[in-house]
């Protein structure tokens, strides 16, 4: 600061410019950074919007059994799913007091804007005739 001849004080503009600039790189920092946790929050919602419904596609598959297998439908908000029902590998033979039923191994696969989200699940079903 300089003072003048009539004693009165105040800031130069070379003052006010680099005070300027210093409040800009502040606020443009703070942008960036509200920025990306929003993005991080979006990606964080669609993660678990696509784990939301491939839970929900095990259950109706562990439900279905073998009859699920090769279906796939659309995800709401983009996206879509598919399930896959094979025998289960653990028993090669089943066991003769199995009967009609079987154990059968499930996949299910869900994607959502670029999240991919694999869940396996079994269930005990009735054998296709």
């Amino acid at each position: 600061m300089r003072f003048c001849g009539t004693k009165q004080r105040g800031m130069t503009l070379l003052e006010v410019l680099v005070a300027l600039a210093v409040a800009a790189i502040g606020l443009l920092a703070l942008y960036g950074a509200a920025g990306g946790g929003i993005m991080g929050i979006r990606r964080g919602i669609d993660a678990d919007m696509a784990l939301l419904a491939a839970r929900s596609r095990l259950d109706w598959a562990q439900a279905l059994g073998p009859a699920a297998d090769g279906r796939t439908g659309e995800v709401a908000g983009g996206g879509g799913w598919r399930v896959r029902v094979r025998p289960a590998a653990s028993l090669a033979a089943p066991p003769a007091a199995a009967g009609r039923y079987g154990l059968y191994d499930i996949l299910v696969e869900v994607r959502r804007n670029g999240h991919l989200v694999r869940l396996q699940g079994r269930t005990v079903a009735e054998r296709p005739s």
